[in-house]
């Protein structure tokens, strides 16, 4: 390790001399002794030693203290070794911020202590400027405005930003001035002073700050209290001119408006599209003498229907999302006893539907599963048009189960679910696996179809 390096300033040889084997003894290295003020100014400033160990008197126009006020800016620790204790020298001492003043004749191990708490200290002081430099670093490198204030509103510290954001030119214009005086706070009792009060962190959204040309901006900030000895004594505000991102957030604002007005539009036109067809298909089938092909004609109808509500409720959701299942439900179920002609209360339809909203993915194949399975309990369950039909949805765990069920004379015992005949129920299995779900067929009283699945989640579309 290597020795500390200690200037001596003294002009008396032999005691300079004697001096030197002190420090020298003692472990410090001596690299030079100065005898007058303007040859310790010249020596500092070449060899910048550890120490500089100073006599008052010294021979020159310069004397130790004179010395001292000159190159205080190297920051070189200095202690006066010196014989004169009046105190009008103390006190011009004490003005160039001395680690010591020792008076002559010394004693060496005190002298040794002095000296060692001097490095120390001095050692202290760098770190901590290099602390305080690397915090004022990272300040002065964020975007973020940040500065403190006292209990009276008195700006204490800020960063380059703060100065930046607020249209100063150099921090002194801010430091030891009142800030809500300076940015003009809408409200006296603002957030610093919610966080006096507190002690808690505060958060602003949205306030006006006044720059120091008169404009203001939109800042979002924080407010910290700032403890001490568990005293509040102030807090320190972070802020960000959210300005730019305001008119953004009003710009995408006005773009999903737009975005919405038109997916409205085109749900009320796809909806409107396949009510035409519906119709057209109705009258299609009424003016057909031929009852299977007017029969397939209006399952056809039904199907398009049971489409074109799912876009109805679409239409009129506040979102995009999803439709409310039960509106759904109670609005096809109508539809498709209107179309096959069946009047109120010769088919009775229970439902005990939980309020469930599926998305348009999961909608529309379960809609149309729905809508074969209730047309055929129309056409096929009931020869005198008389009967029950009773719906259930609701949610387990993970999935979902629908039940419909009717007291009718049921379907043939030799019905193959996994190989139906019919178009209906080939397209009942087809959408029951798109859902990714499971069918179950009891006919011990009349017919009844369980359905459990998943609801869909939106594919991505390019």
């Amino acid at each position: 390790m290597a020795k500390k390096q200690i200037l001596l300033v003294e002009d008396e040889s032999i005691e300079a001399m004697d001096i030197k084997r002190t420090l020298e003894f003692f472990g410090f290295e001596v690299p030079y002794i100065a005898s007058s003020g303007e040859d310790a100014v010249e020596k500092a400033l070449e060899i910048m030693p550890d120490l500089i160990l100073i006599d008052v008197v010294l021979k020159g126009h310069s004397d130790g203290i004179d010395v001292a006020y000159k190159i205080k800016k190297l920051n070189i620790p200095v202690i006066y070794l010196t014989a004169h204790s009046e105190e009008s020298i103390i006190e011009r001492a004490k003005l160039t911020e001395p680690y010591g003043y020792m008076i002559k004749p010394y004693d060496r191990n005190e002298l040794k202590h002095t000296i060692e708490l001097a490095l120390y200290k001095n050692q202290i002081e760098k770190e901590l400027k290099e602390s305080e430099y690397n915090l004022r670093l990272i300040l002065d490198s964020t975007a973020e405005g940040i500065f403190g204030i006292d209990l009276e509103g008195i700006c204490t510290f800020c960063n380059a930003s703060a100065v930046k954001l607020l249209g100063y030119n150099n921090p002194d214009e801010l430091i030891g001035n009142n800030i809500h005086d300076l940015i003009h706070r809408p409200h006296q009792q603002g957030t610093p002073y919610m966080s006096f009060k507190t002690g808690k962190r505060v958060y602003m959204e949205d306030e006006k700050f006044m720059r120091t040309d008169g404009t203001s901006f939109s800042a979002e900030y924080w407010s910290y209290p700032q403890i001490k000895d568990n005293e509040i004594i102030g807090a320190v505000i972070t802020f960000t001119d959210i300005t730019e991102r305001k008119k953004a957030e009003i710009e995408i604002k006005n773009s999903l408006n737009e975005k919405e007005v038109l997916l409205r539009e085109i749900n009320h036109r796809v909806k409107n599209n396949l009510q035409i067809i519906a119709s057209l298909l109705h009258l299609q089938a009424d003016s057909i003498d031929d009852k299977k092909i007017a029969d397939i004609l209006k399952e056809s109808e039904t199907r398009v229907k049971s489409m074109a509500i799912v876009h109805e409720k679409l239409y009129q959701s506040p979102n995009f999302n999803d439709i409310n299942f039960k509106q759904y439900l109670e609005k096809l179920v109508y539809d498709i006893l209107y179309t096959y002609g069946i009047k109120i209360g010769l088919i009775k339809v229970q439902m005990e539907i939980e309020d469930i909203h599926l998305n348009i993915d999961t909608a529309i194949p379960l809609g149309l599963i729905i809508n074969e399975l209730i047309t055929n309990t129309i056409k096929y369950a009931f020869p005198q048009n008389k009967g029950t039909i009773t719906i259930q949805l609701k949610s387990l765990t993970e999935k979902m189960e629908i039940t419909i069920a009717d007291d009718g004379i049921g379907l043939p015992k030799d019905i193959n679910l996994e190989n139906p005949e019919t178009l209906g129920l080939k397209l009942v299995q087809s959408l029951v696996k798109q859902l990714d779900g499971d069918l179950k067929l009891n006919t011990d009283k009349g017919t009844e179809f369980k359905i459990t699945f998943k609801e869909l989640k939106y594919k991505k579309r390019l």
